[in-house]
């Protein structure tokens, strides 16, 4: 069984550095997915490490 929830959040390309230091030390969270995911209006993954 998964748990997972969606979040929807307004970022820009200046807001990565700031996404990945606020999760980085307890997800997993990959900076050039989440740029590339704000530039092109996707979607990306932060996943808890258990």
């Amino acid at each position: 069984m998964t748990r997972d929830i969606d979040i929807v959040i307004e970022a820009g390309e200046d807001d990565v550095n700031m996404l990945f230091s606020l999760f980085s030390k307890d997800f997993y969270i990959d900076k050039d997915s989440v740029r590339n995911a704000i530039r092109n209006k996707k979607i990306f993954n932060i996943i808890h490490m258990i």
